[in-house]
């Protein structure tokens, strides 16, 4: 089994207007000398024999070309003299977004053969020169970290310990990987105009290990996120004996990679706050990244009493990241299943 998926994923691929709203920012392949400053510092145990990240060729899989290597040596001890604690840093130069940029995206691939939970690696980022913040499991949108590496108190000396990380092997073999990518959203961190530098950590403990993390082919893009069309539709719920909650569907017309807000009001017609429904007078939708629909959560009052059918009114008042419908309004029926009794 695979630690990381197979695909080669568009760098602007589904939520974006794919290679027509794509923009390229910095491209790295490491083949050849890298042209921009690569910057390489770490922070080990006195105890072992300084390492780097390091430029190699003679990569796994009898991949063609150079990548960056951080090794995760299989030598050292749990005790002074010995011991292999440390973290090692690449970071890439500082990558300006142009004023245009809609939604930063970076692609790289990487090969991933670490003592699973142990020793591992993570990205970090840097904007505007202020202090280093890691990216998490959600910032990813294809391969994210697959594990959390242990906590000091399960007695792990790695200095990154209780972080999300990529670690372990493919199969749990000993030093066996696969190449993959991975794909980040950096839209989170920074925007048009902004400055980042990213950073790849990685750290061991004080023994054992496997083979370590390859980086390879950075790239950072500008994507163009779809705008999606926001609306609700007409509803009719049966009313009920009992009080319960009913969803009521908003809905977006395709999938973005940006986080949509909807706000919304809510308006009584035949039907009475309070006697038919609590009273909710509209909130906010939060539509996560690739999520198209979300419920206005209404609590209707049932009854067993023989009554008309009632209606109120969902409004969409705004949105950010999608446009409004033309018809804002969603009419909630609130269907009559009670039955008359008979006289006599």
């Amino acid at each position: 089994q695979r630690l990381l998926a197979a695909g080669t994923p568009a760098l602007c691929g589904a939520g974006t207007t794919g290679e027509a709203g794509q923009a390229s920012i910095f491209s790295e392949t490491f083949d050849v000398e890298p042209t921009s400053t690569w910057t390489v510092t770490s922070a080990l145990s006195p105890d072992f024999p300084p390492r780097d990240w390091t430029r190699v060729s003679g990569l796994p899989d009898g991949r063609a070309g150079s990548a960056f290597f951080a090794a995760d040596p299989h030598v050292g001890k749990c005790e002074p003299g010995a011991d292999a604690t440390g973290v090692t840093h690449l970071d890439s130069p500082v990558i300006r977004l142009p004023a245009t940029t809609h939604f930063a995206r970076l692609r790289f691939q990487h090969y991933v053969a670490t003592e699973a939970q142990f020793d591992g690696g993570n990205l970090k980022v840097r904007v505007n020169g202020g202090p280093w913040q890691q990216i998490l499991a959600g910032d990813f949108s294809f391969n994210p970290y697959n594990l959390l590496l242990l906590t000091a108190d399960e007695n792990n000396s790695n200095p990154m310990a209780g972080e999300q990380a990529f670690s372990g092997t493919d199969n749990g073999k000993a030093a066996g990987g696969s190449w993959a990518y991975s794909l980040v959203n950096l839209a989170r961190f920074a925007r048009g105009g902004d400055t980042v530098q990213l950073r790849w950590d990685f750290g061991t403990d004080c023994a054992d290990g496997a083979l370590g993390w390859f980086v390879d082919d950075v790239s950072v893009a500008s994507c163009t996120p779809v705008v999606p069309t926001v609306s609700v539709a007409d509803i009719t719920i049966e009313e009920g004996n009992d009080n319960r909650a009913v969803g009521i569907p908003v809905r977006l017309s395709a999938a973005t990679i940006e986080t949509v807000r909807v706000s919304f009001t809510v308006h009584a017609g035949t039907a009475t706050e309070g006697a038919d429904y609590l009273p909710i007078a509209g909130g906010v939708l939060t539509f996560p990244r690739g999520v198209t629909t979300a419920n206005v959560v209404l609590t209707l009052k049932g009854d067993t009493v023989p009554e008309p059918s009632e209606t109120l009114t969902i409004r969409l008042t705004g949105a950010a990241n999608a446009t409004l419908a033309a018809d804002r309004d969603g009419v909630v029926t609130i269907a009559n299943d009670d039955t008359k009794r008979p006289k006599g």
